[in-house]
């Protein structure tokens, strides 16, 4: 007879033979909303704390962090860590090569077309970021910024469709608001396993228009493609340990 020991959830790195080390932070506890979200994403090395260990979850996110966070879920953050910046043509006034230390981050958001600047040529990285905007970008990340138009664009249609696929469920907040640390780590977190969205095709509406058709990510095994699947080659698989 099998006795079953215990359930489980097993993340498989493909390709890569990194262990894991769970981190804690000394202003976080396992009854926050947000710490199973945080400790993931820190135990991927997506984001780390300050010197002090703490997490400081109700501190804003900036623009350069929302860049670099983009970045990381999509594992675009590598090509120019190690090279020249000096040769890189800025296309914001107030950001230069090697002048910031998201420099690269904001050039690699802006060219997966997720981030933009200001009418006035600047970027403005120490600024703060709103949820509507926040959303935006990872709903965009996720290729669903097709239908968050048809939905009605910005920034009422990308809710709808971060509702839809979950990214901000149990999360109260208006839309205007200042996103906090640990909200914006759960919609991360999140976003890491939402099924890709995949323009597959386009058909006529009812008023004659071209609208996209979608193929959703969502099969089973490999063909259940996300940011960590497609980007990380990182596997979640659930199932029970048993011995005979």
């Amino acid at each position: 007879m099998k006795k079953i020991i215990s359930l489980f959830t097993v993340i498989t790195i493909l390709l890569s033979t990194t262990v894991f080390a769970q981190n804690s932070y000394s202003d976080l506890t396992d009854t926050d909303a947000c710490y199973s979200h945080v400790m993931r994403l820190t135990d991927f090395g997506f984001i780390s704390g300050y010197e002090d260990e703490s997490f400081k979850p109700d501190n804003y996110v900036t623009r350069a962090e929302t860049a670099k966070l983009a970045c990381v879920a999509r594992n675009a953050d590598g090509s120019f860590l190690d090279t020249d910046l000096s040769h890189i043509q800025s296309p914001y006034s107030d950001m230069e090569p090697n002048s910031h230390w998201a420099f690269q981050y904001v050039i690699e958001a802006t060219g997966m077309g997720v981030v933009s600047g200001y009418d006035d040529g600047t970027f403005r990285p120490a600024n703060t970021v709103t949820y509507n905007e926040y959303i935006k970008i990872f709903v965009s990340l996720l290729g669903y910024a097709s239908y968050a138009e048809q939905k009605g664009g910005y920034p009422l249609g990308y809710i709808e469709a971060a509702k839809d696929i979950k990214l901000t469920d149990g999360i109260e907040f208006r839309g205007d608001d200042i996103v906090t640390r640990d909200d914006a780590a759960i919609i991360m977190d999140r976003a890491l396993d939402v099924p890709l969205a995949v323009i597959n095709g386009y058909t006529r509406n009812e008023n004659g228009e071209f609208v996209p058709e979608f193929n959703i990510m969502d099969g089973t095994g490999k063909n259940n493609t996300t940011l960590l699947t497609r980007f990380h080659n990182i596997y979640t698989v659930s199932g029970t340990i048993g011995e005979n």
